[in-house]
Protein backbone atom coordinates (compact mmCIF):
# COMPACT_ATOMS: atom_id res chain seq x y z
CA UNK A 1 0.00 0.00 0.00
CA UNK A 2 1.61 3.19 -1.12
CA UNK A 3 -0.05 5.19 2.06
CA UNK A 4 2.03 2.99 4.75
CA UNK A 5 5.03 3.22 2.46
CA UNK A 6 4.83 7.12 2.51
CA UNK A 7 4.64 6.63 6.34
CA UNK A 8 6.93 4.38 6.56
CA UNK A 9 9.99 6.52 3.93
CA UNK A 10 9.03 9.81 5.92
CA UNK A 11 11.31 8.48 9.14
CA UNK A 12 14.13 8.47 6.57
CA UNK A 13 13.46 12.06 5.49
CA UNK A 14 14.65 15.99 6.90
CA UNK A 15 11.90 17.06 8.87
CA UNK A 16 10.34 20.02 6.13
CA UNK A 17 9.82 17.14 3.80
CA UNK A 18 8.28 14.77 6.66
CA UNK A 19 6.19 16.70 7.44
CA UNK A 20 4.72 17.27 2.95
CA UNK A 21 5.01 13.45 2.90
CA UNK A 22 2.71 12.94 6.12
CA UNK A 23 0.10 15.37 4.84
CA UNK A 24 0.18 13.27 1.58
CA UNK A 25 -0.39 10.01 3.26
CA UNK A 26 -3.23 11.70 5.20
CA UNK A 27 -4.77 12.80 2.32
CA UNK A 28 -5.07 9.74 0.38
CA UNK A 29 -6.08 7.83 3.42
CA UNK A 30 -9.16 10.16 3.40
CA UNK A 31 -9.77 9.32 -0.11
CA UNK A 32 -9.85 5.97 -0.15
CA UNK A 33 -13.58 5.34 0.26
CA UNK A 34 -14.45 8.21 -2.15
CA UNK A 35 -11.90 6.20 -4.79
CA UNK A 36 -12.22 2.86 -4.02
CA UNK A 37 -15.69 1.70 -2.58
CA UNK A 38 -18.92 0.99 -4.68
CA UNK A 39 -22.23 1.72 -3.68
CA UNK A 40 -25.35 0.01 -5.40
CA UNK A 41 -23.42 -2.02 -7.93
CA UNK A 42 -25.41 -5.16 -8.89
CA UNK A 43 -22.65 -7.66 -7.19
CA UNK A 44 -23.38 -5.43 -3.84
CA UNK A 45 -26.73 -5.69 -4.63
CA UNK A 46 -26.86 -9.71 -5.50
CA UNK A 47 -25.19 -10.21 -2.32
CA UNK A 48 -26.87 -8.15 -0.60
CA UNK A 49 -24.28 -5.27 0.46
CA UNK A 50 -24.87 -1.92 0.48
CA UNK A 51 -20.85 -1.02 -0.50
CA UNK A 52 -17.69 -2.76 -1.05
CA UNK A 53 -14.66 -2.06 -1.85
CA UNK A 54 -13.34 -2.40 -5.76
CA UNK A 55 -10.62 -4.57 -7.26
CA UNK A 56 -8.84 -1.62 -9.18
CA UNK A 57 -10.35 1.96 -9.83
CA UNK A 58 -9.97 3.76 -12.95
CA UNK A 59 -6.91 6.61 -12.42
CA UNK A 60 -9.82 9.05 -13.19
CA UNK A 61 -11.77 8.02 -10.31
CA UNK A 62 -9.44 11.05 -8.72
CA UNK A 63 -11.34 13.90 -10.34
CA UNK A 64 -14.44 11.54 -10.91
CA UNK A 65 -16.16 9.13 -9.07
CA UNK A 66 -18.51 8.17 -11.83
CA UNK A 67 -14.92 6.65 -13.12
CA UNK A 68 -16.70 3.66 -11.07
CA UNK A 69 -18.44 2.77 -13.40
CA UNK A 70 -15.38 2.50 -16.32
CA UNK A 71 -14.34 -1.14 -17.53
CA UNK A 72 -11.46 -2.19 -15.53
CA UNK A 73 -9.75 -4.98 -17.33
CA UNK A 74 -9.08 -7.81 -16.37
CA UNK A 75 -5.37 -9.22 -17.83
CA UNK A 76 -5.28 -12.82 -16.22
CA UNK A 77 -8.11 -14.35 -17.51
CA UNK A 78 -8.14 -15.62 -21.16
CA UNK A 79 -11.48 -13.85 -21.51
CA UNK A 80 -11.90 -10.27 -20.29
CA UNK A 81 -15.73 -10.54 -18.89
CA UNK A 82 -15.05 -6.40 -19.49
CA UNK A 83 -17.06 -5.78 -15.97
CA UNK A 84 -16.72 -1.83 -14.40
CA UNK A 85 -14.46 -1.53 -11.87
CA UNK A 86 -17.58 -1.28 -9.31
CA UNK A 87 -18.78 -4.72 -10.23
CA UNK A 88 -15.39 -6.01 -9.38
CA UNK A 89 -15.08 -7.15 -5.41
CA UNK A 90 -11.56 -6.06 -3.67
CA UNK A 91 -9.42 -9.30 -2.65
CA UNK A 92 -7.00 -6.60 -0.51
CA UNK A 93 -8.88 -5.19 2.02
CA UNK A 94 -7.48 -7.53 5.19
CA UNK A 95 -4.14 -5.57 4.33
CA UNK A 96 -6.37 -1.85 5.16
CA UNK A 97 -6.58 -3.86 8.84
CA UNK A 98 -3.27 -4.85 8.57
CA UNK A 99 -1.49 -2.13 8.18
CA UNK A 100 -3.70 -0.28 10.42
CA UNK A 101 -5.37 1.79 7.87
CA UNK A 102 -9.34 0.32 8.94
CA UNK A 103 -10.37 -0.89 11.65
CA UNK A 104 -12.05 -4.57 11.13
CA UNK A 105 -15.75 -3.13 12.05
CA UNK A 106 -15.69 -0.92 9.58
CA UNK A 107 -19.20 -1.06 7.14
CA UNK A 108 -17.45 -1.20 4.05
CA UNK A 109 -14.46 -3.91 5.77
CA UNK A 110 -16.98 -6.38 6.49
CA UNK A 111 -18.98 -5.84 4.08
CA UNK A 112 -16.21 -6.55 0.99
CA UNK A 113 -15.35 -9.87 3.25
CA UNK A 114 -17.98 -10.78 4.49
Amino acid sequence: MAITALVAGAAFLEEAERGDVLLLADDWNACIEDWCVASGSAVGTAHAVGSHYVRVAPARVVADRAALGDIAPLKNRECDPELAAAEQVSTDVPQLVRFGLRDPPDPAVRSTIG
